[in-house]
């Protein structure tokens, strides 16, 4: 990094030299440095530390104070950097939200007073903080779309938002947003894309967009609020956190969105069908939706119980494909006696090879795409390494809750030597 040569001893000389200059304290991220109990504005300070190092001058261009930029700095100087708002826009309050839900999605008549009033309120409130936050974020590598319109075709709008997404995905219609629900009169952001416009054009696809809400099923369990009465918990430095982690949490989830839509052929036609396809070459996955330590709070009772319903219909679609099997090659008293096992037994579905021996099937299932990690019990490894001979892993992706489908690929035998394992977890106990 640009940035390594910068020492303490340099970030010192240069809180010094700022002290003299002066500096300006507008909204940025701050670097608080301990032996002045005070903060200084992070690139200024960065600039002048790295000249005191190497004597060569660089510009705010030159570096992008990103959130790794950040972080490697606070590990390596040992100073906490923090976010500050610009003082002359305060934050949200409940009566710009109170305001915004008495007019929103009203007749606008530019020729009274009044209404061009309202108009300069909602400006100055809702869409200004609206962009005020979105610009905040500051995430490496992402754009901001702003919308600065409080009415459009004689009606006041019925929500603020502006849009994240990564700079390289321009165009692609998904992205994060941020903005006032003034229906809900709540702040909100979610992962969230391009249903419809007025020009087709500038909105994903039907195909598209039914791939999106297979996706994000149902389409608010991402949402996140921040309902009127909590704005009193709140300042930017609060919400700007909040928004970052979000966004930082479900970024696996947005690319892969994004791979799916833009990338993957289209799943096949049909309903109440699986439809196979070949397994990985040489059985390597992609790497693990892996994801950073976070506070965000997450509805974990709804992500389960919505997680248990897509297990299940896969389950069932399953011992369907596997009767059916059994039934073509004319054993169906063996195809009666297929069934789902109870969930200790490290295996999902008892079922049986035209040969009359055992098959011992584990299914996993996702609305998401072949990239999609699956994961494993220490129960199921063990019956997958102890039964290669009967073993059989069904994955079933691209799960269509609406239409009941699923695509799937077959692991045989000794399947654990087939995947590729990463830790995800702990087991502790008290000593």
């Amino acid at each position: 990094m640009k940035l390594d040569p910068i020492e303490r001893k340099y970030v010192l000389e240069a809180s010094d030299a700022l002290d003299k200059e002066g500096y300006k304290d507008n909204f940025d991220y701050v670097m608080y440095v301990a032996e002045k109990m005070k903060n200084y504005p992070f690139k200024a300070l960065m600039i002048k530390a790295f000249y005191l190092a190497t004597g060569e001058k660089i510009d705010g261009r030159y570096f992008h104070s990103g959130n790794g930029t950040r972080q490697r700095m606070v590990e390596k100087l040992g100073y906490p950097i923090s976010f500050r708002m610009d003082k002359e826009v305060p934050f949200f309050t409940w009566g710009d939200l109170d305001v915004f839900s008495r007019v929103a999605g009203k007749e606008y008549r530019s020729n009274m007073s009044e209404g061009k009033a309202i108009g300069t309120t909602l400006r100055n409130t809702v869409i200004l903080k609206t962009a005020t936050w979105a610009n905040a974020i500051q995430m490496s590598g992402f754009s901001v779309e702003l919308d600065n319109s409080w009415q459009s075709r004689g009606v006041y709008a019925t929500y603020t938002w502006a849009r994240i997404y990564k700079t390289q995905d321009a165009g692609k219609k998904v992205f994060f947003t941020v903005g006032v629900d003034p229906g809900e009169q709540a702040l909100i952001y979610k992962l969230d894309c391009q249903h419809s416009a007025s020009n087709a054009e500038h909105a994903l696809s039907a195909a598209q967009t039914a791939i999106f809400d297979r996706m994000v099923d149902p389409p608010r369990s991402l949402w996140q609020l921040v309902i009127a009465d909590k704005l009193k918990d709140y300042d930017w430095g609060k919400l700007v956190g909040e928004t970052r982690a979000y966004i930082e949490h479900y970024l696996p989830l947005y690319d892969e969105i994004i791979r799916a839509i833009w990338e993957s052929p289209a799943p096949r036609s049909g309903k109440d069908a699986l439809f196979e396809q070949a397994a990985p070459v040489g059985g390597q996955f992609p790497s693990k939706r892996g994801g950073k330590v976070t506070t965000l709070e997450v509805d974990y009772e709804s992500q389960y119980k919505r997680k248990k319903e897509v297990g299940d219909a896969g389950e069932a679609l399953v011992i369907q494909r596997e009767v059916h099997l059994l039934q073509e090659a004319g054993l169906s008293d063996l195809a009666e006696k297929v069934e789902k096992v109870p969930d200790w037994s490290g295996f999902d579905i008892q079922s049986y090879y035209p040969d009359g021996k055992d098959k011992l099937i584990e299914v996993k299932t996702t609305v998401g795409t072949i990239d999609r990690p699956f994961y494993l019990t220490a129960n199921e490894v063990a019956i997958m390494q102890e039964n290669p001979e009967s073993y059989c892993l069904y994955r079933l992706y691209n799960y269509d809750r609406h239409q009941n489908t699923a695509e799937y690929f077959l692991l045989y035998g000794d399947v654990y030597s087939q995947l590729t394992i990463e830790a995800t977890g702990f087991a502790a106990i008290c000593t």
